[in-house]
């Protein structure tokens, strides 16, 4: 415990946890706004659900940005979907990486690493009440006209699951880790480095 000191970070992502709003595209999938208590204790949190019968089930958003080390993150929580994918990838698509989440356990899989990516790796921190923030940092070394953050139902790939995943707190950022939950809206957010001081006069 002590002071949280953080650089200047900016949320790329817009509606972070929004899900059901225009920037997010749903393919498969529906989204219930308010399905559950968010980790900020708000009922807030949005459910994610399969549609029966088709292939592959996503919620994905584009941004713009330039070739660079990013971090996406968001907070997951077990339904009855308990294994989802988290995936970040350039314009090219085929360019990022992606890993699996067991939301039962709280484990990973192994970090795959596709194209012109490098130096990918992923953290999960259990953040209580059955939520764990999951984060996926990759190098992009290519000249981007877009990134996207990703959720999958089950695996990379078709599932005829039409179970429900609970999601909040989306962000995607420029660092090689993940800084603390920036909300946005209608676009994105900066946070402004924290700067600690002390009083001195009576020193």
């Amino acid at each position: 415990r002590g002071p949280l000191i953080e650089e200047a970070r900016t949320n790329l992502l817009d509606y972070s946890s929004e899900f059901d709003n225009a920037p997010w595209t749903k393919t498969s999938v529906t989204v219930t706004d308010n399905a559950t208590t968010a980790p900020d204790g708000t009922l807030a949190a949005n459910g994610v659900t399969g549609v029966a019968g088709s292939g592959n089930k996503n919620i994905t958003q584009n941004r713009f940005a330039s070739a660079g080390t990013y971090t996406g993150s968001v907070y997951l929580k077990a339904g009855s979907q308990t294994v989802v994918l988290v995936r970040t990838n350039d314009n090219a698509v085929a360019n990022g990486a992606r890993v699996t989440v067991n939301l039962t356990n709280g484990t990973l899989g192994a970090v795959v690493t596709a194209g012109t990516a490098t130096n990918s790796s992923a953290t999960i921190n259990n953040v209580g009440s059955g939520w764990f923030r999951v984060s996926l940092t990759t190098t992009y070394v290519d000249a981007l006209t877009h990134l996207q953050l990703n959720t999958w139902h089950d695996t990379y790939g078709p599932s005829s699951s039409e179970n429900t995943y609970y999601i909040w707190g989306a962000q995607l950022e420029a660092g090689s880790a993940p800084s603390s939950y920036i909300p946005t809206t209608t676009g994105a957010v900066t946070r402004n480095a924290d700067q600690l001081s002390y009083a001195t006069a009576n020193w």
